[in-house]
């Protein structure tokens, strides 16, 4: 650890240590603990670092050379990733063996996962579609139809039952948990894409 201040003298800043790797092309930490960062390199695998030790505590080898994004479920029990045309999950982090595959209809372009209830992963897709999972009960809740164009951008809720997701156009749609229905779509007034919400 080292110790400095900014040019005003005022705040203080902490170094604590560089991790070394080359051509990663996705990283996410875990949520409520710094201690497992996941990554994903451009040969495929996906890498556990284990930031307390200080070294590679599991590798998923050749998982898929398109992994767009990797994000922990808001309890941090399972990592998940998508690619071109699947979800991938991984339900026991510390398990060299254990990967579960979803193929989906069309090619994925982003994913989140909920804030508060563990398991729930949105996914959105190049075609305009938006999808919910359980990823823990492997089940697709729904997965509609909302834009013409990929979808640039999704949330959800933390005290209420719905998706929020955009695309470029700019357009933004709310999707209700329960029925998988659009409950309200506008237009924004602004020029530029909705590059995320």
């Amino acid at each position: 650890k080292r110790k400095g201040a900014d040019f005003l003298g005022e705040r203080q800043t902490e170094f604590i240590y560089t991790i070394n790797f080359s051509n990663i092309s996705a990283i996410t930490c875990k949520h409520n603990t710094k201690k497992n960062i996941a990554m994903r390199s451009r040969g495929g695998d996906v890498m556990i670092y284990d930031t307390k030790a200080r070294t590679v505590s599991n590798i998923y080898p050749k998982i898929s050379d398109s992994i767009k994004a990797l994000v922990f479920t808001c309890d941090d029990q399972q990592l998940c990733g998508v690619d071109a045309g699947v979800l991938f999950v991984f339900p026991d982090i510390n398990s060299h063996n254990t990967l579960n595959k979803y193929k989906q209809q069309s090619e994925c372009s982003l994913l989140k996962c909920h804030p508060f209830i563990p398991n729930w992963t949105a996914i959105g897709f190049k075609n305009g579609r938006v999808g919910l999972w359980d990823v823990q009960n492997a089940v697709e809740f729904f997965s509609i139809d909302v834009f013409s164009s990929p979808t640039s951008g999704v949330t959800m809720s933390s005290c209420g039952n719905f998706l929020v997701a955009s695309e470029k156009d700019p357009k933004i749609c709310s999707t209700d948990f329960d029925n998988g229905i659009c409950s309200f779509q506008f237009h924004l007034e602004q020029e530029g894409a909705v590059t995320s919400v």
